[in-house]
């Protein structure tokens, strides 16, 4: 799994998603592989605003199950 995590509502950079992609498509026929996730935190961390997880809203939950390997894609 790789995980970019923003926080204060931050975006990637161009040449960083660029960096994601190739990482992403170099590693996606490996079958260990689970997946890219970017977690925006809307302040600090989990506990002082909103979570969003690949743009999606996300609950603390869901993000310590991502964290656990138990919500992932297959």
């Amino acid at each position: 799994m790789i995980i970019e995590e923003k926080r204060h509502g931050k975006d990637c950079p161009q040449w960083q998603r660029e960096i994601f992609i190739m990482l992403h498509n170099a590693a996606k026929h490996d079958p260990k592989y689970r997946g890219f996730y970017f977690i925006q935190f809307e302040n600090t961390n989990p506990d002082d605003g909103k979570i969003l997880i690949n743009n999606k809203p996300a609950t603390r939950e869901l993000l310590l199950k991502l964290l656990r390997f138990e919500w992932i894609r297959r």
